[in-house]
């Protein structure tokens, strides 16, 4: 992957990886330009994997058009890979981080939120059990060992889009619960005002924090 990676490319194509997944953005201002440059890159990749006998996986392909004009669509653009048709997706999840057509991030925001949910319930259902009571120590250790990591989780990559209602009300709405059972208030008290009366950042300024 290496050799792929420190090849030549063209200026209009932006290779990253990790491991063996690998991403790879085209930039064009022409739609009749874009299919082009789509292709040149997938040509490339393709080529190389066959002189390196691996293939690429033609289902796990997936094609995304950011920041496209509005009541713009993209129904003629057939991208093939060995054939087959690339999906076009408005959504696409690398390295964990959920990706969206319009760079919001709102779907991860979403994404996130209701894996805490679920952690959270297990979680809590578990100290109860394990510890016979729901302690603040137990809490704690969950808080600061699942909860936040999961909601901060690549927020380098998302971070300046914490400003927009529906991201900020995602991560708060997902540190809420814990945030309550600390402060023993009542569920009417609001998300910021339980996570100061249990001593933690509101998530959203938890997150600005670590940029």
């Amino acid at each position: 992957m290496d050799v792929l990676l420190n090849s030549d490319w063209p200026d209009f194509a932006t290779p990253i990886a990790y491991a063996d997944d690998l991403a790879v953005i085209v930039e064009s201002d022409l739609r009749s330009q874009l299919k082009i440059r789509l292709t040149q890159v997938i040509n490339k990749i393709t080529d190389w994997a066959t002189r390196n006998k691996v293939s690429v996986s033609e289902t796990k392909t997936k094609l995304m058009i950011n920041k496209s004009p509005p009541r713009t669509h993209h129904r003629d653009l057939d991208i093939r890979i060995y054939g087959s048709r690339n999906a076009l997706v408005k959504t696409q999840k690398y390295l964990a981080i959920l990706l969206d057509s319009k760079l919001q991030f709102e779907s991860h925001a979403s994404y996130s939120a209701k894996k805490i949910w679920q952690i959270t319930m297990g979680l809590r259902n578990l100290a109860a059990r394990k510890y016979e009571q729901t302690c603040n120590k137990s809490l704690e250790a969950i808080y600061y060992g699942a909860i936040v990591p999961i909601l901060t989780y690549g927020s380098r990559v998302w971070s300046d889009r914490l400003h927009t209602f529906k991201n900020q009300r995602q991560y708060l709405s997902a540190q809420a619960p814990f945030n309550r059972i600390f402060a023993k208030c009542y569920a009417s008290v609001s998300k910021k005002a339980a996570a100061v009366l249990a001593g933690h950042l509101p998530m959203d300024i938890e997150i600005q924090t670590r940029h």
